[in-house]
């Protein structure tokens, strides 16, 4: 737990929401939120230290929280599912542990429906298909299953900005919330885009030198290693003859 603890990083913008909360009178609603978020994140914790991922910061801020991992690229396909469908597990249980506290008079109707409202706003936040929550991490998931690697980036990030368009819809509101959220969202898509061809290198490295077999094959009519797909074995047609990733990575990294 030391080891945990020692990785968490606190925005100095959420201790000032807090203190902001406490002295508007919101700062159970500000708690309560920070709770199911904590909990969240918990279970993508639990879940990834069951798989021994190594994680390397754990982040809060005014708008969630997130765990970056090292070396995720190449993981197994049920590993990296469980782990991004973690937090919304463990708050799933949350939520219905409180449910049970509710219906035995253990916890008050009002902080139940603050809960209970809470809860749902942070769940379908988190399964929506936009870099960086948990629903684009699931869907990224998916297409590396049918696409090639770095393909599957780039569908990721259309299907991002498809999603953004209710959220313009809203934007009239003018709530400061909203505000923030879509502006966030549009910063992480950028960055994410952005690093596509860092991220791409870093993938190809990683299954260079951990080098992994899989059940299936996947054959390319060329050299272009930008078709390189995730969960298979890549074989590149040169002159009319067959070679493996590891043949055309060796290549490009020695």
């Amino acid at each position: 737990m030391k080891t945990i603890y020692n990785k968490i990083d606190i925005s100095f913008f959420l201790y000032i929401l807090i203190l902001l909360a406490f002295l508007s009178g919101l700062f159970w609603n500000v708690i309560a939120t920070i709770i199911i978020i904590t909990i969240h994140e918990l279970g993508h914790i639990i879940i990834s230290k069951i798989f021994k991922w190594k994680i390397i910061k754990i982040h809060f801020g005014i708008l969630g929280g997130y765990i970056t991992y090292e070396n995720n690229y190449n993981k197994p396909f049920i590993e990296e599912l469980l782990v991004a469908l973690g937090g919304i597990l463990f708050q799933l249980i949350f939520y219905y542990i409180c449910l049970i506290l509710f219906k035995y008079n253990i916890i008050m109707d009002k902080t139940f429906y603050m809960i209970k409202a809470y809860h749902y706003t942070i769940l379908l936040f988190n399964i929506m298909p936009i870099v960086p929550l948990d629903g684009a991490k699931v869907i990224f998931l998916l297409l590396s299953v049918f696409f090639p690697y770095k393909k599957s980036m780039i569908l990721l990030v259309f299907i991002s900005y498809l999603f953004l368009i209710p959220i313009v819809f809203f934007l009239h509101l003018k709530i400061l919330t909203l505000l923030l959220i879509f502006f966030f969202l549009i910063k992480k898509i950028y960055l994410y885009l952005k690093n596509i061809p860092y991220v791409f290198n870093l993938f190809l490295f990683d299954r260079y030198i951990n080098y992994i077999l899989y059940k299936e094959n996947n054959y390319i009519k060329s050299n272009n290693i930008t078709l390189i797909k995730r969960f298979k074995n890549n074989y590149f047609s040169i002159n009319n003859k067959y070679v493996t990733e590891r043949y055309i990575l060796r290549k490009r990294f020695d």
